[in-house]
């Protein structure tokens, strides 16, 4: 299984990535959060989930 980029993104075509940091903060928080699950010997499914998810970390502020 993959995980589909398109699951993430809402009706208006956007992410909701955007905000006080922008969308290059969400994707290097991304980067570095799969660099690390990699360091830790996550599975490759592990690491793009954590990619993925880090899309909507600051999601509410």
């Amino acid at each position: 299984m993959t995980i589909d980029p398109s699951w993430f993104v809402r009706p208006d075509g956007s992410n909701g990535a955007t905000g006080i940091h922008g969308t290059g903060h969400v994707r290097r928080v991304g980067i570095h959060a799969a660099a690390i699950a990699e360091a830790l010997d996550f599975s490759q499914l592990e690491c793009e989930a954590l990619r993925f998810a880090a899309l909507w970390h600051d999601i509410g502020r």
